[in-house]
């Protein structure tokens, strides 16, 4: 009998290296199934966000962020890359907020040194 992979963190993993061969039409169908078991799994939306980026499809990728945030937003690893899609597209005041909040729940953390990356990256907004 032929056995299917059904975890969503494998899919995800599979989905991302076809991402890195540049396969989004594979790397996509993978992270919605992905995200479909699991709806809380960081990793897919980041994911996901990162292909539309590659595509060049921007509002797509900060609209996949932001969803996800609605619902998880103690996120530290979601508002990092919405951040960087905001300023990408040119909203620095929204940036900035997006970069403080990360910093709180990393700092809230303990993770020191990732909330000092994430303050310089703020201090070039």
């Amino acid at each position: 009998y032929k056995r299917q992979i059904t975890s969503y963190v494998s899919l995800a993993g599979i989905a991302q290296a076809w991402l890195v061969r540049g396969d989004h039409v594979r790397a996509q169908r993978l992270l919605e199934q992905a995200v479909a078991i699991e709806p809380s799994y960081e990793v897919a939306y980041m994911a996901l966000s990162r292909l539309w980026l590659e595509v060049g499809d921007n509002q797509r990728a900060l609209s996949v962020l932001t969803d996800y945030l609605a619902d998880h937003p103690g996120s530290a690893g979601a508002c990092q890359q919405t951040m960087l899609i905001l300023q990408r597209l040119g909203h620095n005041r929204a940036a900035r907020e997006m970069g403080q909040h990360a910093v709180r729940l990393l700092e809230a953390r303990c993770l020191e040194r990732e909330a000092a990356a994430v303050q310089d990256l703020l201090a070039t907004l």
